[in-house]
């Protein structure tokens, strides 16, 4: 009984270990739409990206960020832009030299 204990937590210690995480300092409250990996031909993670509102503005309009990190969690790319409120971002693809949206 004593093994399978041990065996139990060396298990839980290596799992909780290769986690990562990433502190995004330059936001300081946002509402995440959607968010997901970026995967190659090969289905390898490559990197990944956050879509999320950052501020409603005035007359309908919102105010809304795309974050690119790579695998190693670096970011990329960040891009804002001003639109109607209620932009949904369905679907994204990568060909392993070009990533595109769908709005």
């Amino acid at each position: 009984m004593k093994k399978h204990y041990l065996v139990l937590m060396v298990f839980l210690v290596f799992a909780a270990s290769y986690g990562q995480s990433k502190k995004l300092e330059s936001i300081t409250e946002f509402k995440l739409r959607n968010s997901g990996a970026i995967l190659d031909k090969e289905k390898n993670v490559t990197g990944y990206y956050f879509f999320y509102l950052i501020d409603n503005l005035k007359k309908g309009e919102a105010e809304y960020g795309i974050q690119i990190l790579d695998h190693n969690l670096n970011e990329i790319a960040f891009k804002k832009y001003i639109s109607e409120r209620g932009d949904v971002l369905i679907d994204s693809k990568f060909n392993n030299e070009a990533l595109a949206f769908v709005f």
